[in-house]
């Protein structure tokens, strides 16, 4: 049996991709320049601490439901244990940070001396614009269909075949790595800033919390100056 060309050629790319994941640690469904701990460093910092149910439920000892659960999702084999693999190591039992980008502005005002019940706009001004500067990489979702099993019973209707993950595991396959760096490195000032400021004069706090300003526009800014004066 001859195999047409589109399919020798198909083979050769997947196996060069493969090679190239394998040579640097990565995974199918991440782009070739995006290592796995990369996108889990950037996961756990983004999504912040995990409730203890979704912790419970991304374990190896559930790893063959969360398998199983890929497939009948229209994912092929390995992409159902790569995707299993990298949920378990994003939102299972793993290294933990002081918060995510939901809980960030609370975290700040805090820092600062104030109290986050009466600075909900400014915090939820700081949440929006957070979201908006580095949320839109890659949701939880993928990790929310993969275990209810929601995935498996979507219909497109346009099509009229089942929806499944695909569409999730080709967003995966497309983001950007610099997003995810951007992700971490502005995760990580956060954490430096709430620790910094905690320790220094009230008068130094209140000029930093009057430079994030009402609509928290001046977070980053504070953010570089803390870490140049404390």
């Amino acid at each position: 049996m001859r195999i047409s060309e589109s399919r020798i050629r198909r083979i050769i790319r997947e196996e060069a991709r493969r090679a190239l994941h394998e040579s640097a640690g990565g995974m199918s469904i991440l782009p070739p320049d995006v290592p796995v701990d990369l996108y889990v460093g950037f996961f756990r910092r983004r999504a912040g601490a995990q409730h203890p149910s979704w912790v419970s439920a991304f374990t190896p000892a559930n790893r063959e439901r969360l398998v199983g659960l890929g497939i009948a999702s229209a994912l092929e084999q390995e992409e159902a244990e790569e995707l299993a693999d990298l949920g378990i190591m994003c939102i299972g039992p793993g290294e933990d940070f002081p918060f995510g980008i939901e809980r960030a502005g609370v975290a700040v005002v805090e820092s600062l001396g104030y109290d986050p019940r009466r600075a909900r706009n400014l915090i939820d001004s700081m949440r929006r614009d957070l979201y908006e500067r580095m949320g839109k990489s890659v949701s939880s979702l993928i990790f929310y269909y993969l275990h209810h099993g929601h995935a498996a019973g979507e219909f497109n209707r346009q099509y009229n075949r089942p929806r499944g993950l695909r569409p999730e595991i080709e967003a995966l396959q497309a983001i950007d790595r610099t997003e995810l760096e951007r992700v971490i490195d502005t995760m990580d000032s956060l954490y430096d800033f709430t620790k910094r400021v905690k320790g220094a004069p009230k008068s130094t706090r209140q000029k930093l919390m009057k430079m994030i300003g009402p609509d928290g526009s001046g977070l980053m800014q504070a953010v570089e100056i803390a870490s140049a004066i404390l």
